[in-house]
Protein backbone atom coordinates (compact mmCIF):
# COMPACT_ATOMS: atom_id res chain seq x y z
CA UNK A 1 0.00 0.00 0.00
CA UNK A 2 1.32 3.80 -0.78
CA UNK A 3 0.65 6.28 1.49
CA UNK A 4 1.22 9.76 0.48
CA UNK A 5 -0.74 13.37 1.29
CA UNK A 6 -0.97 15.71 -1.50
CA UNK A 7 1.13 18.67 0.33
CA UNK A 8 0.33 21.45 -2.69
CA UNK A 9 -2.92 21.93 -3.94
CA UNK A 10 -3.68 24.18 -6.66
CA UNK A 11 -5.80 27.30 -5.67
CA UNK A 12 -8.30 28.18 -7.88
CA UNK A 13 -7.82 31.24 -10.29
CA UNK A 14 -9.49 34.64 -9.10
CA UNK A 15 -10.76 36.07 -11.85
CA UNK A 16 -11.76 33.16 -13.91
CA UNK A 17 -13.91 34.55 -16.57
CA UNK A 18 -16.23 31.31 -16.73
CA UNK A 19 -16.92 30.99 -12.89
CA UNK A 20 -20.19 29.89 -11.82
CA UNK A 21 -21.08 31.34 -8.81
CA UNK A 22 -24.81 29.68 -8.69
CA UNK A 23 -25.95 26.67 -6.32
CA UNK A 24 -24.83 23.12 -6.90
CA UNK A 25 -26.29 20.13 -6.42
CA UNK A 26 -24.56 16.58 -7.08
CA UNK A 27 -27.08 14.01 -7.82
CA UNK A 28 -26.00 10.38 -6.02
CA UNK A 29 -27.77 6.88 -5.86
CA UNK A 30 -26.67 3.01 -6.27
CA UNK A 31 -24.93 4.18 -9.73
CA UNK A 32 -22.75 6.51 -8.01
CA UNK A 33 -19.31 4.80 -8.84
CA UNK A 34 -15.68 5.38 -8.58
CA UNK A 35 -14.04 8.76 -9.65
CA UNK A 36 -17.89 10.14 -9.14
CA UNK A 37 -17.34 9.34 -5.83
CA UNK A 38 -14.25 11.29 -5.23
CA UNK A 39 -15.87 13.88 -7.08
CA UNK A 40 -19.03 14.08 -4.68
CA UNK A 41 -16.52 13.52 -1.68
CA UNK A 42 -14.73 16.92 -3.10
CA UNK A 43 -17.75 18.88 -3.36
CA UNK A 44 -19.05 18.48 -0.36
CA UNK A 45 -15.66 18.56 2.05
CA UNK A 46 -14.64 21.79 0.04
CA UNK A 47 -17.98 23.31 0.14
CA UNK A 48 -18.86 23.75 -3.62
CA UNK A 49 -22.13 22.63 -3.03
CA UNK A 50 -24.78 19.84 -1.96
CA UNK A 51 -25.21 16.31 -2.25
CA UNK A 52 -28.90 14.70 -3.14
CA UNK A 53 -30.42 11.50 -3.86
CA UNK A 54 -30.06 7.97 -2.06
CA UNK A 55 -27.08 7.10 0.10
CA UNK A 56 -25.52 3.97 1.41
CA UNK A 57 -24.51 2.39 -2.20
CA UNK A 58 -21.11 3.26 -2.31
CA UNK A 59 -18.01 3.55 0.10
CA UNK A 60 -16.85 7.13 0.34
CA UNK A 61 -13.38 5.43 0.46
CA UNK A 62 -12.00 4.35 -2.74
CA UNK A 63 -9.09 1.72 -3.67
CA UNK A 64 -7.29 1.33 -7.19
CA UNK A 65 -4.37 -0.10 -8.81
CA UNK A 66 -5.36 -3.81 -8.08
CA UNK A 67 -1.92 -6.17 -7.50
CA UNK A 68 -1.73 -9.85 -7.42
CA UNK A 69 0.17 -12.31 -5.81
CA UNK A 70 0.66 -15.77 -6.34
CA UNK A 71 0.51 -17.87 -2.96
CA UNK A 72 2.81 -20.62 -3.74
CA UNK A 73 1.60 -23.37 -0.92
CA UNK A 74 -2.04 -23.16 -2.07
CA UNK A 75 -1.97 -21.96 -5.78
CA UNK A 76 -4.31 -19.26 -4.79
CA UNK A 77 -4.13 -15.86 -5.94
CA UNK A 78 -4.52 -12.65 -4.06
CA UNK A 79 -5.46 -9.56 -5.24
CA UNK A 80 -5.62 -6.22 -2.99
CA UNK A 81 -5.29 -2.54 -4.08
CA UNK A 82 -2.26 -0.49 -4.35
CA UNK A 83 -3.67 2.41 -2.49
CA UNK A 84 -6.81 3.66 -1.15
CA UNK A 85 -8.10 7.33 -1.34
CA UNK A 86 -10.14 9.01 1.43
CA UNK A 87 -11.99 12.13 1.05
CA UNK A 88 -10.25 15.74 1.28
CA UNK A 89 -11.57 15.94 4.80
CA UNK A 90 -9.33 12.76 6.12
CA UNK A 91 -12.86 11.40 7.37
CA UNK A 92 -13.61 7.47 7.24
CA UNK A 93 -16.93 7.81 8.13
CA UNK A 94 -20.08 7.12 7.20
CA UNK A 95 -18.63 4.55 5.57
CA UNK A 96 -21.08 4.72 2.84
CA UNK A 97 -21.59 8.05 0.83
CA UNK A 98 -24.61 9.92 2.05
CA UNK A 99 -26.54 12.57 0.83
CA UNK A 100 -26.99 16.05 2.54
CA UNK A 101 -30.88 15.82 1.39
CA UNK A 102 -32.74 12.58 0.44
CA UNK A 103 -35.46 12.03 -1.61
Amino acid sequence: MTAGTIETPTQPVVDEPLHFSGKVTVLIGPLTYSSAVLFSNVVRDYGFGTLAGTGGAARIRQSGGVQSVDLPNTGLVLSYPRFVVDPPSGSRGPTYLQPDYSR
